[in-house]
């Protein structure tokens, strides 16, 4: 919705009839699973670059990371309710992105649906059912698994 907001701002700043809102929903569809595929590319060259580079100068540094998870919510202190975060491992020493993952707990089209009936077909982004607050640590797990089996591919 954000992206059709600026597309329309712009065109109309030049005067030029814009997209409705469906065309462009569908052309952000098509668009969004090649830009995911090229997104994911650069973070493994770095992850490959940089492990390769600390394991030969120095053993210690090996899987040494900063890890950190941001919410579209910001927490209180008392109350941890954000339907989504991502969670970033980026190198110590490269201060590159290693790995990322988000986690989703709500989705429009289910959340429609719920009550009236079947949910039709659809891209379905909704990936976690536990708290908010216990997200960071999901997230974190999996990335640290994630980089260690790549690691391990890459050695062999």
């Amino acid at each position: 919705m954000h992206t059709t907001i600026q597309y329309n701002n712009n065109m109309s700043a030049m005067e030029v009839p814009s997209l409705h809102h469906k065309t462009m929903k569908g052309i952000e569809r098509k668009v969004g699973s090649m830009f995911e595929l090229l997104q994911k590319s650069p973070v493994q060259r770095h992850c490959s670059k940089k492990s390769s580079t600390e394991t030969t100068s120095d053993q210690t540094a090996k899987g040494q990371f900063k890890y950190d998870m941001g919410w579209q919510k910001r927490g209180s202190g008392r109350s941890y309710d954000s339907k989504s975060g991502v969670g970033t491992l980026i190198g110590n020493r490269a201060g590159k992105v290693c790995a990322y993952g988000a986690r989703i707990k709500d989705c429009k089209t289910c959340n429609y649906h719920k009550g009236k009936g079947p949910v039709p077909k659809h891209q379905c982004f909704k990936n976690w059912n536990g708290s908010s607050k216990a997200m960071e640590a999901d997230v974190g797990g999996e990335l640290v698994e994630e980089f260690e089996k790549k690691m391990s591919m890459l050695v062999l």
